[in-house]
């Protein structure tokens, strides 16, 4: 099993390939560092040049097919979670103190001023696929730094997949092709008071949650889990939700979802659509829901 490590996209990225041929497996590790360099030139809202900045400068623009997909793909979320998904929490999230990547947060420290007040989000977002254009309305922005992640992984995964079965790990949102030689891919994920193992042998895996990127705007704890019913941080009383998925982007989409609802909402929710997920509460219990056990 070889390994390779590196940072893109704002967190850290780690490549599994179960291959015995080094020279094939460094030849396929340059390429995936570069597709996901490639995706974050497109997609990050913190690069002034690239496509999505360049998208909620202008308003109305050209697209790539590549950025007409998965906004519809994002927006195709939004309407199945009724809201809770949403790619117009841009103007909220900067509003809330996330108007820079972590790593600027972490260098500038506690922020003494307030946050802004909330921004309004479920924008309206017109695409017309004919022409290749996407028009957002007065003051609506995108932000696709989620599932922009679980579409590299998946995306990362599936390039890799020629030259063995992987996994591809983009800050917690996993994407696997093909099987190991041990028949699955073991997934260590944290619970309230330790870690289970989840084998995976296809689709992706998502984690959201509040325990890790947060800062704090005069005194007041803040993250990055936007409830777009009210334009805030989340004050759901879960820590943390793990989700299995048919792929990454699909995991992402639902670790959101499910996470926004509260606990027991989407324990109830995981059951019903047996999606096999792991909820941890803010204090420390730990719920199997979906199937998972």
């Amino acid at each position: 099993m070889l390994q390779h490590a590196f940072r893109s996209m704002g967190t850290d990225v780690e490549l599994l390939l179960d291959v015995g041929d080094v020279e094939s497996a460094a030849a396929a590790f340059a390429d995936a560092e570069h597709e996901f360099g490639r995706i974050e030139g497109r997609f990050s809202r913190f690069r002034a040049d690239s496509e999505l900045s360049q998208l909620n400068r202008s308003g109305t623009a050209p697209v790539s097919a590549e950025m007409l997909s998965l906004l519809e793909t994002a927006l195709d979320a939004r309407q199945r979670t009724g809201g809770r998904f949403d790619p117009t929490v841009h103007d909220a999230l900067a509003a809330s103190g996330y108007d820079r990547s972590f790593e600027q947060i972490d260098a500038a420290g506690q922020d003494a001023e307030p946050a802004a007040r909330p921004a309004a989000c479920n924008g309206n977002v017109t695409i017309d696929r004919a022409a290749g254009t996407v028009a957002l309305a007065a003051d609506v922005r995108i932000d696709l730094g989620g599932i922009a992640k679980g579409y590299a992984a998946d995306r990362v995964a599936g390039r890799l997949a020629r030259t063995g079965p992987c996994l591809v790990n983009a800050g917690g949102d996993i994407a696997v092709a093909g099987r190991p030689h041990g028949g699955a891919w073991n997934v260590g994920v944290p619970t309230g008071d330790g870690e289970i193992t989840l084998a995976l042998v296809s689709g992706g895996l998502a984690t959201s949650g509040r325990d890790r990127r947060w800062w704090s705007r005069a005194g007041e704890h803040r993250h990055h889990l936007i409830d777009p019913y009210t334009g805030r941080p989340s004050t759901s009383d879960l820590m943390r939700v793990t989700v299995v998925g048919g792929s990454a982007v699909d995991a992402e989409i639902l670790a959101k979802y499910l996470f926004l609802m509260g606990s027991e909402a989407a324990a109830r929710t995981a059951d019903r659509d047996r999606l096999p997920a792991l909820l941890v509460t803010e204090d420390g219990a730990t719920h199997y829901a979906g199937g998972l056990a």
